[in-house]
């Protein structure tokens, strides 16, 4: 063997030896994966008869959340007698506690009379909450934050009291059915409340909460024989001049507002508590929607088939066309088999020898005045305006601003609607008050012939167009202000005059915590 053979063998020999000699590495023992029990006791932190809600009910859930154990949460449920514990992200075991600290914490949300859903967002580290549309949960919540938790073996102990979150207030309005509360919205028109929704809380116990804008509507839900609210008021604590809207929608689709009612009173309100308004019997009501910065919009169509309530005869049902009216017209024609009685053209016209260029009233071109004639006039006067004249000097046609206003997709949501049983048109949300009113695709009038029924809807405005013959008209089925004929049919939306406000005073005392 040659001498550098024999020293590679050698080497190799010792160092086989070596590994042979090496003490094997030490075993670390697992924390054993043992479940663990809880006994948490869930209270209401408010007792006192001024809260609505004062026992835990049947099918109350509370969601439970531990500090510093990513993914895992607690599902409560209250059947009535007792609470059960569910784990909808897999069982808490002994070694989830290990090195939590002398003081672990745990926090718990509770939504009443909403199926909320609970995700772990692993890269944020928090659980979010939503309704079952994925958007946040605007409605009434309870909370219980920092609560210390004990783990003695394999047993979890701990106390939950719940209560509500700073600044929150409820309103509640008895006498209501339970299947009609969800049609239900409260606001405060002078920009004091608010929806706000727990979005999400982080495993470090921070809250993360979101807000509609002042002036939002809140949403209801039957308790209790009748509608409950929640929201967040920011001048809570505060002596001012509150004035609630409430608002009935006509179905669960929102298609449009049935109503108002106004409440004012100058009163403190504090945080926390209930606040108890008068039942419907008791209020104001006015026939328009808030619709933000186009103004209050009438919930039905014109028609001045007598009567003077609004509501009754004058304004029509939502889903139903009103009748037609060429422009300054103050009675109007209803359609028959998309046909029409009388004619609307300009041989009819009452504000033209029977030709348009033969105008006689609201003209600022002497080339289409009869005679030359001129008056300047580029605004309908009330005597002329189908609005006012039928239903009252706290009504109108709307401008064009006003339309301009309510035309904004910025601050407008436009849905077509095709409904089977009724006339198809556009359903309107106003992105400031949450909202709705319903526009029906009616059509126009030509001749004696209904054009473009449940196709287009056409609505007259105060305002002449580019030319004493034409005036502007919103035009729903492009969302669009432009113009039409003055001798043609079409249908009007009043607006209630600004500055007026049907408030029912006298109910001061009947607001009660």
């Amino acid at each position: 063997m040659k001498p550098m053979n024999k020293a590679i063998l050698l080497l190799c020999a010792a160092l086989a030896l070596f590994a042979c000699r090496k003490e094997p590495p030490a075993m670390v023992e697992e924390t054993p994966a043992v479940p663990v029990t809880f006994d948490l006791a869930v209270t209401l932190e408010e007792s006192s008869t001024k809260a609505l809600k004062d026992n835990w009910e049947a099918g109350d859930v509370v969601y439970v959340f531990f500090r510093d154990i990513p993914g895992k949460y607690i599902k409560k449920i209250f059947n009535g007698t007792f609470w059960t514990d569910t784990y909808p992200r897999g069982e808490f075991v002994h070694r989830d506690f290990v090195g939590i600290g002398m003081h672990p914490n745990m926090d718990a949300i509770h939504f009443p009379n909403y199926e909320v859903t609970v995700s772990y967002d692993s890269k944020e580290k928090l659980y979010r909450f939503e309704d079952s549309s994925g958007k946040p949960v605007y409605s009434y919540y309870m909370l219980c934050k920092g609560a210390v938790y004990y783990v003695s073996g394999t047993t979890v102990s701990g106390r939950l009291n719940m209560g509500k979150p700073g600044g929150f207030v409820q309103f509640f309005v008895p006498d209501i059915p339970d299947a009609d509360a969800p049609l239900y919205r409260l606001r405060e028109a002078n920009g004091h409340l608010r929806p706000r929704a727990c979005e999400s809380v982080d495993l470090y116990g921070n809250l993360w909460v979101v807000d509609r804008p002042d002036g939002y509507c809140l949403e209801g839900f039957a308790y209790k024989g009748g509608v409950l609210f929640a929201g967040y008021l920011a001048s809570a604590g505060t002596a001012t001049d509150y004035s609630f809207q409430l608002v009935k929608n006509v179905s669960a689709a929102k298609a449009c507002a049935q109503g108002t009612y106004v409440l004012k009173a100058n009163k403190a309100i504090p945080a926390g508590v209930v606040v108890r308004l008068p039942a419907l019997s008791s209020w104001a009501c006015g026939k328009w929607v808030d619709m933000g910065l186009a103004g209050k919009w009438a919930t039905g169509n014109l028609s001045d088939d007598g009567g003077t309530t609004i509501g009754e005869a004058n304004i029509v049902a939502p889903d139903a066309a009103g009748k037609y009216y060429a422009w300054g017209e103050t009675v109007g024609a209803v359609s028959s088999a998309l046909f029409f009685s009388r004619l609307f053209d300009w041989i009819q016209y009452p504000m033209a020898n029977g030709s348009l260029y033969e105008l006689t009233k609201y003209c600022y071109d002497a080339s289409y005045g009869s005679g030359d004639f001129t008056d300047n006039l580029t605004e309908l006067e009330s005597a002329d305006d189908a609005a006012a004249v039928n239903l009252g000097s706290a009504w109108r046609m709307p401008s064009k601003a006003e339309c301009q206003a309510l035309a904004n997709t910025t601050r407008f949501e436009w849905q077509w609607q095709d409904r089977a049983y009724a006339i198809d048109g556009q359903l309107v949300t106003c992105k400031d008050t949450g909202l709705s009113l319903f526009l029906p695709a009616a059509g126009r009038g030509s001749r004696d012939e209904l054009l473009n029924f449940r196709e287009g809807g056409y609505y007259w405005t105060t305002t002449l167009g580019t030319n004493p013959t034409v005036a502007s008209s919103l035009s729903i089925d492009n969302t669009y202000v432009g113009s039409g004929s003055r001798d043609e049919g079409r249908t009007i939306r009043p607006v209630f005059s600004t500055g007026l406000n049907p408030i029912h005073s006298g109910f001061d005392t009947e607001i009660t915590f």
